[in-house]
């Protein structure tokens, strides 16, 4: 799943999300996308270093240029 949509589905539960943000390479904010091809998850793209909305606009031009599903 699209690393930004982490934070909505972890904020019901106290325990969940803080048990998750302690996770080892965990990330909760914008910028990872799966690579899916074909409707099948092949790997995952991230980028970081500008805003959430820049990582993730960067993230799906990316997805564009091989051919995978975007997430806009």
């Amino acid at each position: 799943m699209p690393t930004a949509d982490i934070p909505g589905i972890v904020s019901g539960s106290d325990a969940l999300r803080d048990g998750i943000t302690r996770r080892r390479n965990m990330v909760m904010f914008g910028g990872g996308l799966p690579i899916v091809v074909d409707g099948e998850i092949v790997g995952g793209i991230g980028v970081s270093g500008g805003s959430e909305a820049m990582d993730t606009a960067y993230a799906n031009a990316g997805l564009a240029a091989i051919g995978a599903k975007r997430f806009d």
